[in-house]
């Protein structure tokens, strides 16, 4: 049976590319600094860190889209910071008039606002937003998180309209043990040095094994539970983004052999297939949608977005499973196929009630790996074993 999605196994640095030069020019062409982290928690943590100490008259409120994960919220939280959620648009952009609503209600505490945006998977605007709080506010600090983006540094770098800080997360692209990244003020801190974490440590083993797991006739099942346990244990040893730590070095020797043409050709031709695919099933549109379908595709795309409507596959179902799906049971049975489509992510209950369009994004999405691993055959595959798990429910 295909394996198709879930997490990397560790890549080979036999490629052309320094990634790290590629991000470290684009900061240093637009005047920029650049700290290479751990993870999207500590590259966040540091951040707060920063604006904190450097940034007068900056109260610790940060305004942040309702469609986020705690891992972007705990690095501030834990902080003390209050957290505000601000509405999304149906095609994930910024409820301006939300946004400066909350805002303004927060000015006696918050008169320089504090907030994050972000480009959902490359293809939602959030140029005008960033404009708008350039525009309405005089001092704003905006951070933008570009984890949907890091290897289009040309677009989020580009001029218009700047952001503060700018943080990516590396590792969710590629096979590396670890890796993000700030981009900021050329004055700010160094990220203290330290010994091998126990996080790159249990990644970098769970990487290697599910290398050896994908490459091998038996595909052992003894394995494949021991290195996804590794991937756990690896989750569990973060600390919110309390105390930042570097990249490490073997996250280091990989990104400076990276063959960056070949991973965003197969990307962009793994996405245009897969949306292709699924956009022309005739369910499209009645059982389920590819969020933004009219999108260009991005420059590197990081993965497919489809929304399902539940309730009409319930009400449409002619079997007793179909009437009572949800979108976690149907996550289960792409998986029993080797289909494995992330949720990105379950949300905060008070940002759900916040936002509708969050919430409901949120309960019924799914994103599909379009990554290098993977051919436009693996991406028909994917396709196909989607629309027959979805009629198969219908009956």
């Amino acid at each position: 049976m295909r394996e198709i999605g879930s997490e990397y196994y560790m890549e080979s640095a036999d490629g052309d590319t320094d990634l790290t030069d590629i991000l470290s020019g684009a900061a240093h062409d637009a005047g920029d600094g650049i700290r290479f982290l751990r993870c999207g928690r500590d590259a966040l943590g540091f951040i707060a860190d920063e604006i904190a100490g450097h940034s007068v008259g900056i109260s610790r409120t940060l305004f942040i889209p309702a469609l986020c994960c705690d891992s972007m919220v705990l690095p501030f939280s834990k902080r003390g910071w209050n957290i505000e959620y601000y509405r999304l648009n149906p095609d994930l952009s910024a409820d301006t008039e939300h946004l400066s609503g909350l805002i303004d209600r927060n000015a006696d505490t918050a008169p320089a606002p504090v907030v994050l945006v972000m480009n959902y998977y490359g293809i939602t605007e959030v140029d005008s937003v960033k404009s708008f709080l350039r525009d309405r506010y005089p001092d704003p600090v905006i951070i933008e998180d570009v984890t949907h983006q890091v290897f289009s540094p040309s677009r989020y770098m580009e001029d218009g309209a700047r952001t503060d800080y700018v943080i990516g997360s590396i590792r969710k692209w590629m096979g590396v043990p670890d890796g993000s990244f700030v981009i900021g003020p050329t004055d700010m801190a160094d990220v203290p040095s330290s010994n091998e974490s126990a996080f790159t440590r249990l990644r970098r083993q769970a990487l290697l094994e599910k290398k050896d797991y994908v490459f091998s006739d038996d595909h052992s099942q003894t394995l494949k539970d021991h290195f996804r346990g590794l991937f756990g244990e690896a989750e569990d040893s973060l600390e919110d983004g309390l105390h930042p730590g570097p990249m490490s070095d073997a996250a280091r020797e990989v990104l400076g052999s990276v063959d960056l043409s070949d991973i965003c050709a197969h990307r962009t031709e793994n996405f245009t297939v897969l949306r292709e695919c699924m956009s022309s099933d005739p369910l499209h549109g009645e059982m389920y949608e590819i969020l933004n379908p009219h999108a260009a595709v991005p420059d590197c795309p990081f993965m497919l977005p489809i929304v399902m409507h539940i309730d009409r596959i319930r009400e449409s179902s002619r079997t007793a499973a179909g009437q009572s799906i949800t979108r976690d049971r149907f996550e289960n049975k792409l998986a029993a196929r080797g289909v494995y489509a992330p949720v990105l992510w379950p949300i905060d209950a008070q940002a759900a009630e916040v936002c509708e369009i969050s919430r409901r994004f949120a309960q019924n999405m799914l994103a599909f790996y379009i990554d290098h691993r993977y051919d436009a055959d693996d991406m028909r595959y994917v396709a196909e074993v989607f629309g027959e798990e979805l009629r198969a429910i219908q009956g």
